[in-house]
């Protein structure tokens, strides 16, 4: 056993390799090792070393000949590639966007840099699989990272694991965090949209072994892993992962059910899949009050609420029966029994505490902290004062995710 394992190694160590990588960079915590512009947000960590020690083996493999760099899309990365360094040369030397200093120069080469590393994890696992046997070893290992992150996930939620992420420049310092009671579940990952992002591929992909593997124990297994990654996606609480986790999964089932040629396969595992994460999503989680922040959302409630109201005019002259619970009491007829007053009590005036309002997704009103300086008596003076938070009409209609990107995100991407 452990000699075929070993030679199963030494045949497919390029693909064991990648699959290092990919783990590397997925499961290990986003601790940066070292500031690469001192103070800037995007660090140097330990992905991208062991990704930039795979691709001097890629290289060297490339120049034995026994890797790929032709692909179908190798052509659009290098189109890619291109396009990004006239747009670099166009934001310096003719819109003139971009300031001409190292500090401005840097990190804009930093970001074109970090977009060529995330492409060339493409090239190592396009040159790693070769035949179907690789694919099983390929599932396997992603299998294991899917189980990864779900179990860190929810040691996170529910156990206080640490949390690192990179959502603000304090953060990204590798900060140790915990979660709040409605934060969001990051995992092992920079932020939530980052593991929602790759729970929507891994999940689809485990949903598609579900429905085609006959082993019992295996396919057993997979659904808990499934339902399990399903939850790591609901306590992400992403609305717009979510939608793309319900695409992806009618694409998923309407393609198996092209290739099995019968509609009601589709329209039977669709309904269960759809009721199953529907039900979920309403059912459960703070994923569900975020999409009932939502206009369109709330103008159906109210439709909805009409069915539940009486068409006709109450007639006069009727008693209305009300629901009852264990506290209520009966009515008891005077010849029965005389009710006995109950004196009459002032309520004492209480001092009423200010509740200031806040977007429906804001849980604490938390001051921002401003630095200001000054000048007395010769020394500069710095201090730290607290400013209350406003926040614009559509957080309150909407929440303060979505409105962020209505308000200032979107329309400053179309005015570039």
């Amino acid at each position: 056993m452990l000699q075929k394992f070993i030679s199963t190694l030494a045949k497919k160590w390029f693909l064991f390799m990648s699959m290092v990588v990919l783990a590397v960079i997925i499961l290990v915590p986003k601790i940066p090792l070292f500031d690469i512009i001192p103070g800037y947000i995007v660090r140097a960590r330990t992905e991208d070393f062991v990704l930039a020690i795979s691709l001097v083996v890629y290289g060297i493999q490339l120049l034995r000949g026994k890797a790929k760099l032709r692909s179908p899309i190798t052509y659009l990365l290098v189109f890619f590639a291109v396009v990004g360094v006239l747009s670099m040369l166009d934001a310096m030397f003719v819109i003139k966007t971009l300031p001409l200093n190292v500090l401005h120069v840097g990190k804009m080469f930093l970001h074109y840099a970090r977009r060529l590393e995330y492409f060339s994890i493409f090239f190592l696992f396009y040159s790693a699989i070769k035949e179907r046997d690789d694919i099983n070893w390929f599932v396997v290992g992603l299998s294991l990272i899917t189980l990864g992150i779900t179990i860190y996930g929810y040691g996170q939620k529910y156990l206080y694991w640490p949390v690192y992420s990179t959502m603000n420049r304090e953060f990204s310092k590798g900060v140790k965090l915990v979660l709040t009671e409605h934060a969001r579940v990051p995992s092992t990952f920079a932020g939530h949209y980052d593991m929602s992002a790759f729970l929507i591929l891994a999940l689809s992909l485990i949903l598609a072994l579900i429905f085609f593997i006959k082993n019992t124990f295996l396919k057993i297994s997979l659904t808990i892993l499934f339902v399990g990654g399903f939850w790591l996606l609901i306590l992400g609480a992403s609305r717009s992962a979510f939608g793309g986790y319900l695409l992806s999964v009618s694409v998923l089932i309407s393609i198996i059910a092209i290739y099995k040629k019968s509609i009601w396969w589709a329209i039977s595992r669709g309904f269960v899949v759809m009721a199953f994460s529907l039900f979920v999503l309403v059912s459960f989680g703070d994923l569900s009050s975020r999409f009932s922040q939502l206009g369109i959302v709330q103008q159906i409630n109210q439709q909805f609420s009409a069915l539940l109201k009486p068409v006709a005019k109450k007639p006069e002259g009727t008693i209305a029966v009300e629901p009852l619970d264990e506290t209520d009491e009966l009515p008891i007829p005077s010849s029965i029994a005389t009710p006995t007053p109950k004196p009459t009590v002032t309520p004492k005036p209480t001092k009423a505490t200010p509740n200031p309002a806040l977007p429906p997704d804001v849980y604490a009103n938390i001051p921002d902290l401003k630095t200001i300086t000054a000048t007395q008596g010769g020394k500069t003076i710095t201090e730290v004062i607290e400013v209350p938070r406003t926040y614009s009409d559509c957080t309150y209609k909407y929440g303060l995710s979505l409105c962020i990107r209505l308000d200032t995100l979107w329309p400053r991407a179309l005015r570039g």
